[in-house]
């Protein structure tokens, strides 16, 4: 048991604390009266800080207790479980998470940090959650972007193919063909088109080449050009060659009367003619002699000759005539032009040879006329040209074949071409989606798993499954939930509130709707149930315990204030030793007259506050004053302070002063004028029996100074104080003298 605080130093306002010599040690039971903000709490905090040896708050602090089993100081570890209730408690016990559809209660410190922990986990999840739909958003956009540019160039290809294309083309397709490239392979303008046409163009059937004629000469079928080539020869041979003949002058100068003249003799041999066929008169023999001696067997044979080879012209001209090229428009467009101009160079050589077969055909007529003189050949035959033109022009035959025979292949080229062109257009944009998308699948993966590279980083599987965890602990630990019910309904003396089970805690149920705001006092009461109910937790024996409970009544109702004593007397009744703290006048004397018929060792206490020479406000331990041990009213101890008061001058002893002063006249008015009227009106009532100017007074300085105002306290007011508190006795002596006389004596000298 603790026997006393032999001191405190640099606790709060317990700055330097020493118990006094003629203070009772403490007993089993022990009472501590104080106003709020005299210092329970900080007191209480102490009591809460002697198992580890400190309070956190105030690392400087000094203190001695004593106990049975010797003194203890800061630092060292006390020898006693202790359990104490106060605002700090309830503050760590019971916490409110808001959720969707009710407020969820967590009660339990141990309770509370695992629901911070889970709030925490939830907000970085909540945070993990956003960034991963932001991520899978801007996939999908992606994605979606991706899938776009591949329709459009789906399109694009089908509009620029259009009635040319030899599939379907789609988006799958052009998908599938996108995967397949290795990279961008563009074509210029002129290549487009060109690819474009070979699309446009339909399959033409083949076209035969034109091959060179070949004419007989003597037993051999031979080329034309090489038939060409031997009749000029033989023509240049013919003409050089010369006969032996006597001439006859005149048809020597005339060639046209010489071929007449034997033509007209080879007609008469024919005919066997005595006569001449022309003048009908005999032949003369001597002239035909002359004749026949013109026209020899040399001549006839060189003539003969002559005449042979001008056949074999005659024949080379007709198979030059007869060749004939097919038109351009049989073959595909884009060997027109070429074909063209070979088939003009064609033309222009067979036009070139005909006329030299004329010119040829002139000259050897004329050697026939010329056969005893050798004669140059100026007219030549040249066949080279025409089979130069042939040449050409089937060779673009030929592929024109060529093509016809390839022509699937040909515009599957020209499409693999033209569709890798325009796919290759988007290939820049389809790897840059693909790349947001790959990069956001690994940022999102790192968030799903957490970040390797960062220490404790859970990502959102790991805070789920935290989160189920810790979820399942405080579910675990709310248990108790009908003793929970009844506890509370024992302590405020009605079933308003019910507790719920819910999984990560309670449900608190005001009525049948869930209870949406607590009250300090419901907060304050649903946290001494939860300490009370923990104190049979099996780490705590009452019996070698210290329970400390601040002021468990805290702004409950005067209707609940003996529910609540009942209570909290039978929760603490079994404790080795309690000390009770409160405010509360009213349950102040309940816990004074059970303390006093408990036939147990108690001790009766109060906070003081004293204010130094340099302003600072100090906290005290003292005995109970004799007024509140003894009076059932707090009022007689007020009156006492008043009429006992004497301030040194300063503003610190006037702390409390105007506080003191509202709280006497709000008790005096209410039992001298009662009525539901505020305080200036009951005053007016007075005015009959007191001066009406110190009523006046009266009122503006317990209305106005007992007020937080902001400001401070003023110090010029130091004088109006002490005129006030005399006007406040005068008053009470004038208005009801007897009821003076009988506190005034109560007070004692």
């Amino acid at each position: 048991m603790i026997n006393k605080i032999e001191k405190i130093k640099k606790l709060g306002i317990f700055s330097d604390f020493t118990w006094g010599a003629n203070l009772q040690v403490f007993g089993r039971y022990n009472l501590i009266y104080g106003w709020n903000g005299s210092g329970k709490t900080t007191l209480s905090n102490l009591f809460a800080g002697l198992p580890a040896g400190s309070v956190a708050s105030c690392p400087d602090l000094e203190y001695e207790i004593e106990t049975d089993a010797g003194t203890v100081k800061d630092g060292q570890p006390f020898p006693s479980k202790i359990r104490v209730f106060n605002r700090d408690y309830v503050e760590n016990n019971v916490h409110t998470v808001s959720r969707k559809a009710k407020p969820i209660l967590i009660l339990g410190e141990e309770n509370k940090r695992v629901a911070d922990e889970i709030t925490a986990d939830e907000t970085a999840l909540a945070a993990k959650t956003g960034q991963v739909n932001t991520l899978e958003a801007e996939s999908s956009d992606a994605v979606t972007r991706k899938d776009k540019s591949f329709s459009d160039i789906a399109k694009t290809i089908g509009l620029n193919t259009k009635g040319l294309a030899i599939r379907t083309y789609r988006k799958p397709e052009a998908e599938k063909d996108f995967a397949a490239l290795t990279g961008k392979t563009l074509l210029d303008d002129a290549q487009v088109e060109a690819n474009t046409l070979e699309l446009k163009q339909l399959e033409k059937p083949e076209v035969h080449e034109i091959a060179s004629p070949r004419l007989p000469l003597g037993e051999e079928q031979i080329l034309l050009s090489d038939f060409v080539t031997a009749v000029a020869a033989t023509g240049t041979s013919l003409c050089s060659q010369t006969v032996e003949s006597k001439l006859v002058e005149r048809l020597k100068q005339n060639p046209d009367l010489a071929h007449w003249v034997e033509r007209g003799i080879a007609l008469h041999k024919t005919h066997a003619s005595k006569t001449c066929e022309f003048c009908d008169q005999g032949l003369p023999p001597d002239r035909m002699g002359v004749l026949a001696a013109h026209f020899n067997e040399a001549d006839k044979k060189l003539k003969d000759e002559i005449d042979a080879l001008l056949k074999l012209l005659a024949e080379a001209e007709r198979a030059v005539r007869a060749l004939q090229l097919p038109d351009k428009a049989n073959l595909y467009d884009e060997l027109q032009v070429y074909y063209q101009s070979a088939v003009d160079k064609f033309a222009a050589a067979k036009t070139a040879l005909l006329e030299e077969t004329d010119g040829f055909r002139a000259a050897m007529e004329a050697k026939k006329t010329k056969t005893t003189e050798s004669v140059a050949l100026e007219a030549g035959l040249r066949g080279t040209d025409l089979v130069g033109g042939l040449g050409a022009a089937n060779a673009q035959i030929k592929k024109h074949n060529e093509k016809t025979a390839n022509f699937k292949l040909a515009k599957d080229a020209a499409w693999k071409k033209l569709e890798t062109h325009y796919l290759s257009t988007i290939y820049d944009e389809v790897k840059g989606h693909e790349r947001k998308v790959a990069d956001n699948k690994l940022d999102v993966d790192r968030i799903n798993d957490g970040d390797k590279q960062v220490a404790g980083d859970l990502g959102i599987v790991g805070l789920r499954e935290r989160i189920k965890t810790n979820r399942a602990k405080i579910s675990s630990s709310h248990k108790g939930c009908q003793e929970l019910n009844s506890t509370l309904r024992t302590f405020l003396g009605r079933d308003e509130l019910q507790f719920e089970v819910e999984e990560q805690g309670y449900v608190l149920m005001r009525g049948k709707k869930p209870a949406e705001n607590l009250s300090e006092s419901e907060r304050t009461a649903i946290g001494f149930v939860h300490f009370v109910i923990h104190l049979k937790d099996q780490d705590f024996d009452p019996a070698s315990g210290i329970v400390v409970v601040d002021d468990p009544v805290s702004s409950l109702d005067s209707n609940s204030i003996f529910q609540a004593f009942a209570f909290l007397k039978n929760s603490v009744k079994s404790a080795q030793q309690v000390f009770l703290m409160t405010h509360n006048f009213e349950f102040l004397r309940l816990l004074i007259n059970w303390i006093r018929h408990s036939k147990q060792k108690c001790g009766y206490y109060m906070i003081k506050n004293a204010y130094g020479t340099s302003g600072d406000r100090a906290a005290s331990i003292d005995a109970l004053d004799k007024l509140l041990r003894e009076h059932e009213s707090e009022y007689h101890y007020l009156f006492k302070l008043l009429h006992t008061f004497q301030d040194d001058g300063t503003i610190e002893s006037l702390y409390n002063v105007p506080n003191i002063a509202r709280k006497v006249l709000d008790t005096f008015l209410m039992f001298r004028v009662p009525s539901g009227q505020i305080n200036y009106l009951k005053l007016e009532e007075l005015k009959p029996h007191f001066d009406e100017n110190k009523l006046t007074a009266i009122y503006k300085f317990t209305n106005d100074q007992s007020h937080m105002t902001g400001k401070g306290f003023d110090p010029s007011l130091v004088g109006e104080t002490q005129t006030i508190v005399k006007y406040l006795l005068e008053m009470v002596a004038a208005v009801f003298p007897e009821h003076h006389r009988i506190l005034v004596a109560s007070i004692g000298p």
